[in-house]
């Protein structure tokens, strides 16, 4: 029979001695999971409670259980997507373990005997697009055609983290293992991201991405069928291309490879 806290127990002593940049270990029971991350050298982890957006299907954070979290040390920003909290990184494992599988029982009611453990180690360095996120807010304040252009320029040189679906196996490759958004196979929507930050306002626990140059990735879009592109969906800043806007995205990049 398998057991729970001996696996993660190892997950968090694996977290401890981590020469990452990144680790993080992933707590899941039911419809709920915490997450536990250290940064390279850090002295505290920090812990992250879903709330109700992050939550799969139908199930909510109750008010009660967001209360209990904010009475035990976790906090939630204005416009935040989780709950957080840090510990010291030298507090004992059976103590943490203790800790994630109270945060599980209480504030999400799921059965805490069977959850599972998987750890992450994480040196990417992520793609930053300040420049796209600029040139979206600005759009959204003129509605300027050429402010439209210069977005679309800005997407085109940028490095994308385009998401990979939950499906995806190593079998799959280009389009076919990236994340759309609606159900229609025919229609499609897909979802891009301009940084680290806004992907994990999308998700925190799908954090498998393909860092792909912006003209490519436009040209790669074109052999789809999608009918729209959503940037940073559940962001701060993001927006909706369409299928006509790809048109002239990759026409126009055509045109610069043809002159170039």
């Amino acid at each position: 029979m398998r057991n729970c806290r001996d696996e993660l127990h190892k997950s968090l002593v694996a977290m401890t001695v981590s020469k990452s940049d990144c680790t993080r270990v992933i707590v899941s029971s039911g419809h709920a999971y915490v997450i536990v991350e250290r940064r390279s050298g850090a002295r505290d982890f920090e812990l992250l409670a879903p709330a109700s957006l992050h939550l799969d299907g139908a199930h909510k954070l109750s008010q009660e259980g967001a209360q209990w979290l904010r009475g035990h040390g976790f906090e939630r920003s204005r416009g935040s997507r989780d709950f957080r909290s840090t510990v010291p990184a030298t507090i004992p494992h059976t103590d943490l373990t203790d800790q994630i599988e109270e945060i599980l029982g209480r504030a999400y009611g799921v059965e805490v005997s069977d959850h599972c453990a998987r750890t992450e180690h994480d040196d990417r360095a992520h793609p930053s697009n300040g420049d796209v996120i600029e040139a979206m807010r600005r759009l959204s304040t003129t509605r300027d055609h050429g402010d439209r252009l210069r977005l679309y320029n800005s997407l085109v040189n940028a490095t994308l983290l385009v998401p990979f679906s939950p499906t995806a196996d190593e079998s799959m490759d280009g389009s076919d293992a990236w994340c759309e958004l609606d159900g229609d196979r025919d229609k499609p929507v897909f979802a891009v991201f301009t940084d680290w930050d806004h992907l994990r306002m999308w998700s925190l626990r799908s954090t498998e991405y393909q860092p792909l140059h912006g003209a490519e990735f436009f040209e790669e879009l074109m052999e789809t069928p999608a009918v729209g592109l959503r940037i940073n969906p559940r962001g701060d800043v993001g927006g909706e291309l369409f299928r006509h806007e790809f048109e002239m995205i990759a026409k126009g990049i055509r045109q610069w490879r043809g002159r170039s």
